[in-house]
């Protein structure tokens, strides 16, 4: 059982007029749990990716959450049944491609998902930013903190001039 969905009722009402999900069908209820599982931890990983708090606790985030888990399980279940099964037109192309497309839009539009999930844009950890430095060869010495360059201003230009050091 995930967060947001679990394979008995949420994947499983998908497709009533197929046994119920238990040990002795095929798939078993574990592995269309297992599925649950994949998914919500790819939909919380790219969540935080993109700096949004989970678990979502939204109510009506939770709700959009179980469909799209619940759309990649039931398109694994399906694709995982024995050839011959009587699927009724369902067609599990379309309900991964419901899944992916929901990832796509979580790393194209954070603003959008959050809101769709009951967060304010821009509130969240922050995860998606990323502070970066760059390692520099000084082998003068040289810094800014030191006052060892001084500003030069000329009519079509301003550069730092060094006080000291071999350039000076």
């Amino acid at each position: 059982m995930g967060t947001y969905a679990s394979c008995n009722p949420d994947v499983a009402n998908r497709m009533p007029w197929l046994a119920t999900p238990s040990a002795s069908t095929k798939p078993t209820q574990t592995a269309i749990d297992e599925w649950v599982t994949e998914a919500e931890a790819e939909i919380t990983a790219v969540l935080s990716m993109q700096g949004l708090v989970t678990p979502v606790t939204n109510t009506n985030g939770i709700a959009i959450l179980k469909a799209k888990v619940a759309s990649y399980a039931t398109s694994r279940w399906i694709d995982a049944l024995p050839s011959g099964t009587n699927l009724e037109g369902k067609d599990s192309g379309k309900l991964m491609q419901e899944y992916l497309d929901f990832l796509k839009l979580a790393k194209a539009d954070v603003a959008a998902v959050a809101t769709m999930l009951g967060q304010a844009p821009g509130t969240s950890g922050g995860g998606a930013e990323a502070v970066r430095s760059y390692i520099t060869e000084n082998p003068d010495g040289l810094s800014l903190t030191n006052n060892d360059f001084d500003a030069v201003a000329t009519r079509s230009s301003t550069s730092i001039k060094p006080t000291r050091g071999p350039f000076a």
